[in-house]
């Protein structure tokens, strides 16, 4: 069940299962016998729902089966770039940038009988741990001048980039000898056939480009950009694993020319 459905679960449970069911009658048979029927501090049971199906469970006791469960994640985000100016107008500039992500997931599952279809018969303890790295380096040439009302800018670059790259693992004891989340622990003995563990790389997707642009515009009346892109990556099909990507735009500011009225 994920984390909106406990809301999907108290709009949609039916009105007349109460939350907490305290008459004996009620709870001493049908679903209430049930191993794992969940009670609340005070040893009553919190109400199950005969009228309604799917996932749709009591949300008091679905919280109380999530209990001691967290998600965590951390993220580290680093730039670092030069920029040298050897003449005028000429600037060269290499830019590197880094994202590291640790995130992952822990918590212990009890024995619990939600409802007809919600029911778990071995508690388990689970823990995740995984990683993500992308990271990015570009270098550029670029020369800008103006020569009477005309201004361009020429720009060279080259650029490398990785994404996704990582990986993950995860762990699970069935059968922990206690009932309680506070309890639950992977130092405890566990018999072979009760471990689960799986492990992942991810397929990281890589990226190799060079490319050119070419600004201009005469007094900020007519602008033109050019760009040319020549791309590798390992997304693209084994018979053409690189490819061109040219654009061109072209502009005309309107209230820049001296034929039309000014607004105040």
């Amino acid at each position: 069940m994920s984390s909106d459905e406990p809301l999907a679960s108290a709009i949609n449970l039916d009105p007349t299962t109460p939350l907490i069911e305290t008459d004996p009658a009620i709870t001493s048979a049908g679903y209430y016998t049930q191993t794992g029927a969940v009670k609340d501090a005070n040893g009553n049971f919190y109400g199950i729902s005969s009228n309604v199906g799917n996932e749709i469970t009591n949300p008091l006791a679905y919280a109380q089966t999530r209990m001691g469960n967290y998600s965590w994640a951390d993220n580290i985000v680093g730039n670092a770039f030069l920029e040298i100016e050897p003449i005028k107008g000429l600037k060269f500039k290499t830019n590197y940038t880094l994202k590291k992500a640790y995130y992952g997931d822990y918590g212990f599952t009890p024995i619990s009988f939600l409802s007809a279809v919600l029911i778990t018969t071995k508690n388990n303890l689970f823990k995740s741990s995984n990683t993500t790295e992308d990271y990015q380096i570009e270098n550029t040439l670029s020369y800008s001048n103006t020569v009477g009302g005309h201004n361009f800018t020429v720009l060279l670059g080259q650029g490398g980039y990785e994404y996704n790259k990582g990986g993950g693992e995860s762990i699970r004891y069935y059968n922990q000898p206690v009932t309680r989340w506070q309890d639950a622990s992977f130092g405890w003995t566990t018999a072979s056939d009760d471990k689960e563990g799986n492990a992942y790389r991810n397929v990281p997707h890589k990226l190799s480009s060079l490319f050119a642009r070419a600004n201009y515009d005469y007094k900020e009346k007519y602008i033109a950009t050019a760009l040319i892109r020549r791309d590798g990556s390992t997304n693209f099909g084994s018979n053409k694993k690189y490819g061109n990507f040219p654009s061109f735009s072209a502009g005309w500011v309107p209230s820049k020319e001296g034929f039309l009225p000014k607004i105040k």
